[in-house]
């Protein structure tokens, strides 16, 4: 979240939000998926406590470019929607992606990153 605060056109509330959302989510990118979980969780927000649904899925993706620090995947979603995701990796370990492609989020501005771990509670 440092880089959503510092850079990021954020109201409070939606740093709450995004505390409260982001971090917990598991990646997996296979040959043949990209697998994401994201547990149920309570957090608060504007002094309530907000449950939060989790979700698991694996979605077939096609390799559209790479380079030492992007890669851009297209995901093809069961809806029938194909969609790019651009990866931006940061070192080794770590890649972020832009939270701007939602209606809700187009100008905000911000990342959320994921860190290569080895103990998943999830996935």
């Amino acid at each position: 979240m440092e880089f959503n605060k510092a850079h990021a056109n954020l109201a409070p509330h939606q740093i709450d939000f995004l505390n409260g959302v982001l971090g917990r989510s598991e990646a997996r990118i296979t040959e043949a998926a990209y697998i994401q979980c994201d547990p149920d969780r309570d957090f608060m927000l504007n002094d309530r406590v907000v449950h939060w649904k989790g979700t698991k899925f694996a979605v077939p993706y096609e390799v559209a470019f790479e380079s030492d620090s992007t890669a851009i995947l297209t995901f093809k979603w069961p809806d029938g929607v194909v969609r790019p995701e651009v990866l931006h990796f940061v070192d080794d370990d770590t890649f972020w992606i832009y939270l701007g492609d939602a209606p809700e989020v187009l100008d905000l501005h911000a990342r959320e990153y994921f860190k290569r771990v080895e103990d998943r509670a999830c996935i």
